[in-house]
């Protein structure tokens, strides 16, 4: 395993890290979404896995067009019977000294053995993670029996890299025609409003974090404006235009879309009725909904949001219903 910091390796081929997963498909002979449901995974059949016996190999990117982040491997099982740790945590102990986290555990009576992990071990360093998880049992997979999973991880830090100064550029360029804007409507909800990949203080660090993983896994959603950050507070979100330069954007404190006016947009009110939960309302903009806010079920705000969208050239306000189960 002396080459895990440069890249993984699957069968005979080796793959840097900072391989987009697009590229480490035609390296591996492969479409992305190959053995999977999304086009940004792919399961492959293997036999071996850093000499060890293996069933297939998972390869996980932010999208085609971003680098892959992890590689985990389901472990052939070393003989029939109930998995042995040591069988590969002491290998890889000799190759990568002890692990820096272990955890073992005794199998619950009433569990399966085969869905437990008994034991689980970590090894770490600033650019990448090794991880290893062994089953109570042997685990049915594709492709055979499972005893475990070997995993690598790359750092997200080190991923972001050659993405993160153009996201910023899409950053200083939203604040640069948010100066003027030419209607804007703030909305009061019930409850404070997540901010996406942040919790607690915003250290220096943290905002680090938070733009490297905005860059890999989602970069059209940038940094709210100052001028309009300081008309909002974590209960409020505003919507927005500048017909100027032909935008319309919505945006909580620090999470804003930006979208060309007369665009097609797919916007989402959801309404949940009480049930075993309390019910809520949510609004979606974007692709899978990726910048949304909540309130309460049948919350005003929600309401009249949705309705100044449906206003809006281009977007298309679809209601859904059902009960908070």
């Amino acid at each position: 395993m002396h080459d895990i910091q440069n890249g993984f390796r699957i069968g005979g081929q080796f793959v840097s890290w900072g391989t987009t997963l697009a590229e480490a498909c035609r390296l591996l002979g492969i479409q992305p979404g190959h053995g999977r449901h999304r086009a940004e995974e792919v399961r492959l059949l293997v036999t071996s896995a850093y000499g060890f016996a293996a069933v297939s190999a998972h390869l996980d990117a932010p999208a085609t067009d971003r680098p892959v982040m992890g590689v985990a491997f389901e472990l052939a099982p070393a003989e029939t019977g109930t998995p042995e740790p040591e069988t590969w945590a002491a290998p890889l102990s000799e190759r990568l000294g002890p692990p820096d986290q272990m955890t073992r555990s005794e199998i619950p009576s009433y569990a399966d053995p085969a869905n437990s992990v008994p034991f689980w071990a970590r090894w770490e360093s600033p650019e990448i993670s090794v991880g290893l998880s062994i089953f109570g049992g042997l685990r049915k997979v594709e492709g055979g029996q499972s005893a475990g999973i070997l995993s690598l991880g790359w750092s997200t830090r080190l991923a972001a890299q050659p993405y993160m100064e153009e996201w910023r550029m899409h950053v200083a360029r939203l604040s640069a025609m948010a100066e003027r804007p030419s209607q804007l409507r703030t909305f009061v909800l019930d409850w404070p409003q997540n901010t996406y990949w942040l919790t607690g203080d915003a250290s220096p660090e943290a905002l680090a974090a938070r733009e490297a993983q905005i860059s890999l896994y989602q970069p059209a959603l940038l940094d709210t404006p100052a001028n309009i950050a300081a008309k909002l507070n974590p209960q409020s979100f505003a919507l927005w235009n500048s017909n100027e330069h032909g935008i319309w954007c919505a945006s909580t404190l620090r999470d804003s879309v930006m979208f060309e006016i007369g665009r097609p947009v797919q916007a989402t009110w959801v309404e949940l009725l009480p049930a075993k939960g309390a019910g809520y309302a949510m609004l979606q903009l974007g692709k899978h909904g990726f910048w949304y806010v909540q309130a309460r079920h049948g919350s005003r705000a929600i309401r009249d949001a949705a309705e100044m969208l449906a206003a809006f050239p281009g977007v298309t306000v679809k209601q859904e219903g059902g009960y908070d189960c």
